[in-house]
């Protein structure tokens, strides 16, 4: 049986690996909205509201040292390590295409989309106005163009995605 995690008025979300990256033309030393972004994000992330697996955090170690991957790496504690989720992974395999699964999972170097998806699957919670069972969204800067992207696998699940974009306006920045 799944626990409904009680979450009173904050919404938690799981960002992608694009996202973040796509977060870089927001410099921190600009004392403009962008900075209000980068101070949401940290108060987020302290507050256990903004997840990722840890594969999103290899993803962004492995695209080399950039003001990303020290945000990244100053705000660890953001990342879920994928052994907690693995009851939730074949509930997200059976959602995409088999041999691409198979390519994937084979290469070398993480891949953190399905790990996106469980990590949301992992944190259901009631929502209090609607009173459903929904899942955290999940904040990328895919298309919805077929069965090889998050949102096409996250929708499967009853998962929403969310643009950096619509992210920043749910949130609102």
């Amino acid at each position: 049986m799944i626990k409904m995690a009680q979450l009173m008025f904050e919404r938690v979300y799981v960002i992608d690996t694009s996202a973040l990256i796509n977060l870089k033309p927001y410099p921190k030393n600009i004392r403009t909205f962008k900075e209000k972004i980068w101070d949401v994000m940290e108060k987020m992330v302290d507050e256990g509201r903004l997840l990722a697996p840890l594969s999103v955090y290899e993803e962004v170690k492995n695209g080399g040292p950039d003001e990303i991957s020290e945000w990244c790496k100053q705000h660890k504690k953001m990342f879920v390590d994928e052994l907690e989720l693995m009851d939730y992974i074949e509930k997200v395999k059976v959602h995409y295409d088999e041999s691409y699964w198979n390519i994937q999972s084979s290469k070398i170097g993480p891949w953190a989309d399905p790990w996106l998806i469980a990590l949301s699957l992992s944190r259901p919670y009631l929502n209090p106005d609607s009173g459903k069972k929904e899942y955290p969204p999940i904040v990328n800067d895919e298309k919805n163009t077929g069965p090889t992207k998050i949102p096409y696998v996250a929708q499967k699940l009853g998962i929403r995605s969310l643009s950096l974009f619509e992210f920043f306006e749910e949130i609102g920045l």
